[in-house]
């Protein structure tokens, strides 16, 4: 049997391009620390990782919006 056979009815992944590399979930991360930390320590260092945090995700989710309408733009370029 032919290793590569796959069966009629699988279908291939979604998605089948992956999505570029970030460096977001390290900074999402380094911002939850800094504001446990905050919240044990000090308030300055908790408003700098709740600053931090929610940056970061807007950034994340401003990337992967930036990715989607790319994604389509490509399809419509490819249906004409």
């Amino acid at each position: 049997m032919n290793p590569h056979h796959q069966p009629d009815h699988w279908h291939k992944a979604t998605p089948q391009q992956l999505p570029r590399p970030t460096y977001v979930p390290l900074l999402v991360a380094f911002s939850l620390l800094l504001l446990g930390w905050g919240l044990l320590e000090s308030w300055v260092i908790a408003l700098v990782g709740g600053l931090g945090l929610c940056l970061c995700v807007g950034g994340w989710v401003y990337e992967l919006v930036l990715e989607k309408v790319n994604d389509h733009s490509d399809e419509r370029q490819h249906d004409d």
